[in-house]
């Protein structure tokens, strides 16, 4: 607390803990919005790896939030998860990958670069299935600690991520990367918030974890 100012004037803090790719590529560029709609509220975002990948084996109890935005699988008949859209996935890359000698005009033709990803590559597999690409034993990949480091190094050239509406939007709009192909495939899991019960002030915490719910499932639908 800073010396001078009273604890009645302090607004409430709701810490958010989140997937680091979707801090850093969704929520930090909502944060001016939500600060706007509620602006008695101040927010501590906590990165957390685990929420890359959440699932019902995961103690929820142990997460310290009040807020919880994460990927994976989840009952959705809880009552304190709000459920989101289906993602696809979807090959990004930058546009200088579009053109020249090892230009990408089919498909098949990410096999003449590395395709990156941040999970054990059952994602290529998926849209490379889909395509109706064989994988080759000697494909070139790169794993990355996760999808926002992976989106980085499409958009630098290093080689051919895939990205989704949520974590590629901006540098879609952006021109940083591109989506050569159409194709798409349905992600292994999804977004997902939770409300962890026995929280301070639930109220406050419910109607901005509702508010990000109608933002994110408007990106998403």
């Amino acid at each position: 607390m800073i010396a001078g100012l009273d604890h009645a004037d302090e607004p409430d803090t709701l810490t958010i803990a989140c997937a680091p790719a979707l801090a850093a590529k969704w929520l930090m560029p909502e944060m001016a919005a939500l600060i706007e709609r509620h602006p008695g509220i101040s927010v501590d975002i906590a990165p957390n790896q685990e929420m890359v990948w959440l699932d019902d084996h995961r103690d929820i109890a142990a997460i310290d939030a009040d807020i919880i935005l994460a990927y994976g699988r989840i009952d959705s008949g809880m009552a304190d998860v709000l459920s989101l859209p289906e993602i696809r996935f979807f090959p990004v890359c930058s546009p200088r990958l579009t053109h020249g000698p090892q230009a990408l005009r089919r498909p098949q033709d990410v096999l003449g670069h590395t395709l990156l990803h941040d999970d054990n590559g059952a994602g290529w597999r998926r849209w490379l299935e889909a395509a109706g690409v064989e994988t080759p034993e000697d494909s070139r990949d790169m794993r990355l600690g996760n999808a926002s480091l992976s989106l980085g190094a499409a958009a630098d050239g290093l080689g051919i991520a895939l990205g989704d509406t949520i974590l590629a939007d901006a540098d879609l709009a952006a021109g940083r990367l591109v989506a050569p192909f159409s194709i798409r495939v349905a992600a292994p899991g999804e977004y997902f918030i939770l409300r962890p019960p026995g929280v301070h002030r639930a109220g406050t915490r419910d109607a901005v974890a509702n508010w990000l719910a109608d933002r994110l499932s408007a990106r998403l639908v």
